[in-house]
């Protein structure tokens, strides 16, 4: 997947277990219990129940918990724009 594809979806305001899945890619069944303990610790963080959201977790939070740099995918994306 390219960076620009994986920056797009960081870019997204909520994220599903799917998105994060590629933007990091990693396998579902390695990634299953990583997804749920975060959504474990965001609820307790945040006091509210974010599991249940059917248009997923808020993105900031994902980048939070995963220390996810969105500007170090823009730079890489730029690279990746202009090597092509």
């Amino acid at each position: 997947m390219t960076y620009l594809r994986k920056l797009q979806l960081l870019s997204k305001p909520y994220m599903h277990m799917s998105d994060l899945r590629q933007v990091l890619g990693v396998a579902y069944p390695k990634f299953k219990p990583l997804w749920d303990q975060m959504i474990k610790d965001l609820e307790n963080q945040t006091g509210k129940k974010l599991g249940a959201w059917q248009w997923g977790i808020p993105t900031n939070l994902i980048c939070d918990y995963f220390n996810i740099d969105i500007d170090r995918y823009q730079e890489l994306a730029k690279k990746e724009k202009a090597d092509a």
